[in-house]
Protein backbone atom coordinates (compact mmCIF):
# COMPACT_ATOMS: atom_id res chain seq x y z
CA UNK A 1 0.00 0.00 0.00
CA UNK A 2 1.36 3.41 -0.95
CA UNK A 3 1.55 6.53 1.22
CA UNK A 4 -1.56 8.07 -0.35
CA UNK A 5 -3.64 5.01 0.60
CA UNK A 6 -2.23 4.95 4.13
CA UNK A 7 -2.83 8.70 4.52
CA UNK A 8 -6.57 8.31 3.97
CA UNK A 9 -7.32 4.82 5.26
CA UNK A 10 -7.76 3.69 8.85
CA UNK A 11 -6.05 0.46 9.85
CA UNK A 12 -9.20 -1.64 9.79
CA UNK A 13 -10.10 -0.25 6.36
CA UNK A 14 -7.08 -1.76 4.64
CA UNK A 15 -8.87 -4.98 3.73
CA UNK A 16 -11.65 -5.50 1.18
CA UNK A 17 -14.49 -3.02 1.70
CA UNK A 18 -17.63 -2.10 -0.12
CA UNK A 19 -16.91 0.72 -2.54
CA UNK A 20 -18.90 3.92 -2.34
CA UNK A 21 -21.57 4.25 -5.03
CA UNK A 22 -20.79 6.99 -7.53
CA UNK A 23 -23.51 9.54 -8.29
CA UNK A 24 -22.56 9.35 -11.98
CA UNK A 25 -23.19 5.98 -13.62
CA UNK A 26 -20.21 4.43 -15.35
CA UNK A 27 -20.43 3.90 -19.10
CA UNK A 28 -18.49 0.66 -19.02
CA UNK A 29 -20.35 -2.58 -18.42
CA UNK A 30 -19.07 -4.47 -15.35
CA UNK A 31 -17.83 -7.97 -15.92
CA UNK A 32 -20.05 -10.73 -14.53
CA UNK A 33 -18.74 -12.38 -11.37
CA UNK A 34 -16.93 -15.67 -11.72
CA UNK A 35 -18.94 -18.45 -10.03
CA UNK A 36 -17.41 -19.48 -6.73
CA UNK A 37 -15.01 -16.51 -6.63
CA UNK A 38 -15.47 -13.67 -4.13
CA UNK A 39 -15.60 -10.14 -5.52
CA UNK A 40 -13.24 -7.76 -3.71
CA UNK A 41 -13.59 -3.97 -3.78
CA UNK A 42 -11.82 -1.30 -1.80
CA UNK A 43 -12.86 1.94 -0.14
CA UNK A 44 -12.58 4.85 -2.54
CA UNK A 45 -10.08 7.54 -1.58
CA UNK A 46 -11.71 11.00 -1.46
CA UNK A 47 -10.56 13.97 -3.48
CA UNK A 48 -8.29 16.30 -1.51
CA UNK A 49 -10.99 18.98 -1.28
CA UNK A 50 -13.31 16.51 0.52
CA UNK A 51 -10.67 15.22 2.92
CA UNK A 52 -11.88 17.05 6.02
CA UNK A 53 -15.31 15.41 5.79
CA UNK A 54 -13.62 12.05 5.23
CA UNK A 55 -11.52 12.30 8.40
CA UNK A 56 -14.52 13.37 10.46
CA UNK A 57 -16.30 10.26 9.20
CA UNK A 58 -13.51 7.84 10.14
CA UNK A 59 -12.51 9.59 13.38
CA UNK A 60 -13.88 6.68 15.42
CA UNK A 61 -12.07 4.08 13.33
CA UNK A 62 -8.74 2.56 14.30
CA UNK A 63 -5.81 4.94 14.50
CA UNK A 64 -4.15 6.17 11.33
CA UNK A 65 -0.40 6.25 10.77
CA UNK A 66 0.69 9.88 10.91
CA UNK A 67 0.87 11.48 7.47
CA UNK A 68 1.25 14.70 5.48
CA UNK A 69 0.13 15.78 2.04
CA UNK A 70 2.17 18.68 0.64
CA UNK A 71 2.40 20.54 -2.65
CA UNK A 72 3.49 23.85 -4.17
CA UNK A 73 0.91 26.37 -5.41
CA UNK A 74 2.05 28.88 -8.04
CA UNK A 75 0.15 32.08 -8.76
CA UNK A 76 -1.07 32.36 -12.36
CA UNK A 77 -3.55 34.51 -14.27
CA UNK A 78 -6.09 31.73 -13.60
CA UNK A 79 -5.42 31.65 -9.86
CA UNK A 80 -3.31 29.34 -7.69
CA UNK A 81 -2.48 26.00 -9.31
CA UNK A 82 -0.60 22.97 -7.99
CA UNK A 83 2.74 22.35 -9.65
CA UNK A 84 5.31 19.63 -9.17
CA UNK A 85 7.46 20.06 -6.10
CA UNK A 86 10.58 19.70 -8.28
CA UNK A 87 9.48 22.46 -10.67
CA UNK A 88 11.98 25.17 -11.61
CA UNK A 89 10.96 28.63 -10.39
CA UNK A 90 12.13 32.03 -11.61
CA UNK A 91 12.54 35.51 -10.18
CA UNK A 92 9.17 37.11 -9.53
CA UNK A 93 7.26 33.82 -9.17
CA UNK A 94 4.68 33.92 -6.35
CA UNK A 95 4.10 30.64 -4.53
CA UNK A 96 2.56 29.12 -1.45
CA UNK A 97 3.20 25.81 0.28
CA UNK A 98 0.06 23.71 0.66
CA UNK A 99 0.04 21.24 3.57
CA UNK A 100 -2.59 18.87 4.96
CA UNK A 101 -2.29 16.49 7.90
CA UNK A 102 -4.38 13.36 8.40
CA UNK A 103 -4.60 13.76 12.18
CA UNK A 104 -4.83 16.47 14.79
CA UNK A 105 -1.30 17.63 15.46
CA UNK A 106 1.25 20.44 15.29
CA UNK A 107 2.80 21.68 12.07
CA UNK A 108 6.11 23.54 11.75
CA UNK A 109 7.60 24.93 8.53
CA UNK A 110 11.13 26.34 8.63
CA UNK A 111 13.27 27.86 5.86
CA UNK A 112 17.05 27.89 5.50
CA UNK A 113 18.57 31.15 4.29
CA UNK A 114 21.86 31.69 2.51
CA UNK A 115 23.43 32.40 5.90
CA UNK A 116 22.74 28.80 6.91
CA UNK A 117 20.30 29.83 9.64
CA UNK A 118 16.86 28.25 9.77
CA UNK A 119 13.93 30.61 10.44
CA UNK A 120 10.34 29.57 11.30
CA UNK A 121 7.74 30.36 8.61
CA UNK A 122 4.70 28.62 10.12
CA UNK A 123 3.40 29.81 12.43
CA UNK A 124 4.64 33.37 11.91
CA UNK A 125 3.56 36.57 13.66
CA UNK A 126 3.67 38.65 10.45
CA UNK A 127 1.23 36.28 8.76
CA UNK A 128 -2.43 35.64 9.48
CA UNK A 129 -1.47 32.15 10.72
CA UNK A 130 -0.37 32.32 14.35
CA UNK A 131 -1.62 28.88 15.45
CA UNK A 132 0.06 25.66 14.38
CA UNK A 133 -2.37 23.06 15.72
CA UNK A 134 -4.08 21.79 12.58
CA UNK A 135 -7.38 20.05 11.78
CA UNK A 136 -7.22 16.65 10.03
CA UNK A 137 -8.00 16.90 6.33
CA UNK A 138 -8.00 20.70 6.27
CA UNK A 139 -5.75 22.29 3.68
CA UNK A 140 -3.37 24.97 4.97
CA UNK A 141 -1.67 27.39 2.59
CA UNK A 142 1.54 28.99 3.82
CA UNK A 143 1.37 31.94 3.89
CA UNK A 144 -2.40 31.93 3.90
CA UNK A 145 -3.58 35.53 4.24
CA UNK A 146 -4.99 37.65 1.44
CA UNK A 147 -2.16 38.84 -0.75
CA UNK A 148 0.45 36.80 1.13
CA UNK A 149 2.98 34.87 -0.97
CA UNK A 150 6.56 33.75 -1.04
CA UNK A 151 8.24 35.67 -3.89
CA UNK A 152 11.48 34.57 -5.54
CA UNK A 153 13.99 37.42 -5.73
CA UNK A 154 16.73 38.03 -8.28
CA UNK A 155 19.25 35.73 -6.60
CA UNK A 156 19.12 32.22 -8.06
CA UNK A 157 19.82 29.18 -5.93
CA UNK A 158 18.14 26.50 -3.87
CA UNK A 159 15.53 27.48 -1.30
CA UNK A 160 15.34 24.83 1.42
CA UNK A 161 12.28 24.14 3.56
CA UNK A 162 11.92 21.74 6.47
CA UNK A 163 8.43 20.48 7.37
CA UNK A 164 7.74 18.79 10.67
CA UNK A 165 4.37 17.35 11.71
CA UNK A 166 4.00 15.98 15.22
CA UNK A 167 1.18 14.62 17.37
CA UNK A 168 2.60 16.65 20.26
CA UNK A 169 4.33 20.01 20.49
CA UNK A 170 8.10 20.13 19.95
CA UNK A 171 9.17 22.01 23.06
CA UNK A 172 12.45 23.53 21.89
CA UNK A 173 10.95 24.58 18.61
CA UNK A 174 7.90 26.00 20.39
CA UNK A 175 10.22 28.28 22.34
CA UNK A 176 11.77 29.52 19.11
CA UNK A 177 8.36 30.27 17.62
CA UNK A 178 7.06 31.86 20.80
CA UNK A 179 10.13 34.06 20.89
CA UNK A 180 9.40 35.04 17.30
CA UNK A 181 5.88 36.14 18.21
CA UNK A 182 6.61 37.48 21.64
CA UNK A 183 2.98 37.05 22.73
CA UNK A 184 2.80 33.39 23.74
CA UNK A 185 0.10 32.66 21.16
CA UNK A 186 2.10 30.96 18.44
CA UNK A 187 0.87 27.49 19.42
CA UNK A 188 -1.30 25.76 21.97
CA UNK A 189 0.40 25.01 25.28
CA UNK A 190 0.99 21.29 25.97
CA UNK A 191 -0.43 21.62 29.48
CA UNK A 192 -3.06 23.63 31.34
CA UNK A 193 -0.42 25.83 32.95
CA UNK A 194 0.04 29.23 31.27
CA UNK A 195 3.34 29.64 29.46
CA UNK A 196 5.61 32.55 30.17
CA UNK A 197 6.06 35.10 27.43
CA UNK A 198 9.51 35.01 25.89
CA UNK A 199 11.39 38.18 24.96
CA UNK A 200 11.58 39.10 21.30
CA UNK A 201 15.24 38.47 20.55
CA UNK A 202 16.61 37.91 17.08
CA UNK A 203 18.93 35.19 18.37
CA UNK A 204 15.97 33.23 19.72
CA UNK A 205 14.18 33.43 16.37
CA UNK A 206 16.68 31.18 14.68
CA UNK A 207 17.87 27.61 14.86
CA UNK A 208 20.95 26.01 13.37
CA UNK A 209 21.75 22.94 11.29
CA UNK A 210 22.60 20.87 14.37
CA UNK A 211 19.12 21.38 15.82
CA UNK A 212 17.43 20.53 12.49
CA UNK A 213 19.58 17.40 12.22
CA UNK A 214 18.43 16.37 15.69
CA UNK A 215 14.82 16.72 14.58
CA UNK A 216 15.57 14.62 11.49
CA UNK A 217 17.32 11.92 13.48
CA UNK A 218 14.24 11.48 15.65
CA UNK A 219 12.50 9.80 12.70
CA UNK A 220 13.99 6.79 10.94
CA UNK A 221 14.02 7.33 7.17
CA UNK A 222 13.00 3.70 6.62
CA UNK A 223 9.72 4.43 8.42
CA UNK A 224 8.77 7.22 5.99
CA UNK A 225 6.85 6.20 2.87
CA UNK A 226 6.59 8.77 0.04
CA UNK A 227 4.17 8.72 -2.90
CA UNK A 228 3.96 11.28 -5.70
CA UNK A 229 0.48 11.71 -7.11
CA UNK A 230 1.59 12.45 -10.66
CA UNK A 231 1.58 8.67 -11.06
CA UNK A 232 -2.01 8.41 -9.79
CA UNK A 233 -4.99 8.28 -12.17
CA UNK A 234 -6.99 11.50 -12.31
CA UNK A 235 -10.80 11.37 -12.27
CA UNK A 236 -12.61 13.08 -15.11
CA UNK A 237 -13.52 16.68 -14.32
CA UNK A 238 -11.14 17.03 -11.36
CA UNK A 239 -7.92 19.08 -11.43
CA UNK A 240 -4.74 17.07 -11.68
CA UNK A 241 -3.21 16.46 -8.29
CA UNK A 242 0.48 17.41 -8.15
CA UNK A 243 1.20 16.54 -4.53
CA UNK A 244 3.42 14.31 -2.42
CA UNK A 245 2.13 12.13 0.40
CA UNK A 246 4.45 10.99 3.19
CA UNK A 247 3.45 8.66 6.02
CA UNK A 248 5.33 7.42 9.06
CA UNK A 249 4.32 3.77 8.80
CA UNK A 250 5.55 2.94 12.31
CA UNK A 251 3.62 5.76 13.99
CA UNK A 252 0.34 3.95 14.71
CA UNK A 253 -0.33 3.93 18.44
CA UNK A 254 2.64 6.16 19.35
CA UNK A 255 1.63 9.51 20.82
CA UNK A 256 5.01 11.16 20.19
CA UNK A 257 5.28 10.22 16.51
CA UNK A 258 6.49 12.69 13.87
CA UNK A 259 6.80 13.10 10.11
CA UNK A 260 9.72 15.12 8.71
CA UNK A 261 10.20 16.37 5.15
CA UNK A 262 13.10 18.17 3.45
CA UNK A 263 11.91 20.21 0.48
CA UNK A 264 14.19 22.03 -1.95
CA UNK A 265 12.74 24.65 -4.31
CA UNK A 266 14.82 25.18 -7.47
CA UNK A 267 15.28 28.85 -8.35
CA UNK A 268 16.95 29.74 -11.65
Amino acid sequence: MNARDMFYSAGDMMGPKKSQVSATPRKSTPKPPVPGKAVQTVTEIPAAQNAEVHFQTISNQSQLPLGLRYSILRKTDDGMIEVKTDSVFHSGDHIRVSVMGNQKGYLYVISRGVSGIWTPLFPHPDSSQKQNQIVPGRNYEIPGGDGEFFVFDQQAGAEKLFLLFSRTTVQNLEEVVLGLGGDGNAAAAPSSEPRKKLPVLMASNQVNDQFINQLRSGVQSRDLVFTRTDAQPVKSGEPKEEAVYVVNQSSTGHSASRVVVDLTLKHQ
